[in-house]
C-alpha cells in the first residue's frame, strides 16, 4: 500500500494536538514530555520560534506524528555539535507517533523516510542527519537504524530542554 504523507509546519490549530501527544502514555514512555518543549509548543504554534521547527505528519489527511528539527550548532547538548558537517548543514530530527491509532502499523520507517526525502527538497544545504532516541527505547533505535542512522556514541542529559536521561546519538549523512 502506498501511504500518502504530507509535511506541513505546526500552527496554531496543532497546538492543543500537540501538547495532548505529549500526555499519551506510549509518549511520556520514551519521550521528551519537559515543560520546556511545551513552552516551545505553544511558543511556536503562536509564531514565536525559539530553537525547534515543530512538523505535523499527515497520512491521507490525518495528524498522525510530530517531528520537530533544530540545527545541531545551536540546540543542546552540545554533543551534537561535534557530529555536525563541516560542508554543509546538520539538523536534528526528534519523531513521536502522537495519534495512538497510528502505533504498531509499520509508519515510523516510512514516514521518517518520506520526512526525510521531503526535507532534501525544502532544504538542499542539509547534508547531515542527527536523532537521539532513549537508550531504553529499543523500538525507535531499531527504526533509526532501519532509516539508516547509525550509532556514534551515547550520551546522557542532567538538564535543558531534553528530559533527564540516557540517549544514543545516531548520526545519517544525506551525501551518500
Amino acid at each position: 500500500m502506498q501511504e500518502n504523507f504530507k509535511f506541513v509546519k505546526a500552527a496554531k490549530e496543532h497546538r492543543f494536538m500537540l501538547l495532548d501527544w505529549l500526555d499519551e502514555p506510549h509518549v511520556r514512555e520514551c519521550w521528551d514530555v519537559s515543560e520546556g518543549l511545551k513552552n516551545n509548543i505553544e511558543n511556536y504554534t503562536q509564531g514565536n520560534k525559539q530553537i525547534f521547527d515543530f512538523w505535523v505528519a499527515y497520512i491521507d489527511h490525518i495528524p498522525f506524528a510530530q517531528i520537530r528539527t533544530s540545527d545541531a550548532l545551536e540546540t543542546e547538548p552540545d554533543v551534537f555539535k561535534q557530529y555536525a558537517s563541516k560542508t554543509g548543514k546538520t539538523l536534528v530530527l526528534a519523531f513521536v507517533i502522537g495519534n495512538a491509532h497510528y502505533l504498531g502499523k509499520g509508519l515510523a520507517t516510512k514516514t521518517l523516510n518520506a520526512f526525510i526525502a521531503f526535507l532534501k527538497t525544502i532544504e538542499p544545504t542539509v547534508d547531515t542527519l542527527i536523532i537521539a532516541p532513549a537508550t531504553r527505547n529499543s523500538r525507535a533505535v531499531h527504526v533509526c537504524t532501519k532509516v539508516g542512522f547509525k550509532k556514534v556514541t551515547e550520551f546522557e542529559t542532567t538538564n535543558g530542554l531534553s528530559s533527564k536521561g540516557h540517549y544514543d546519538l545516531m548520526v545519517r549523512s544525506l551525501t551518500k
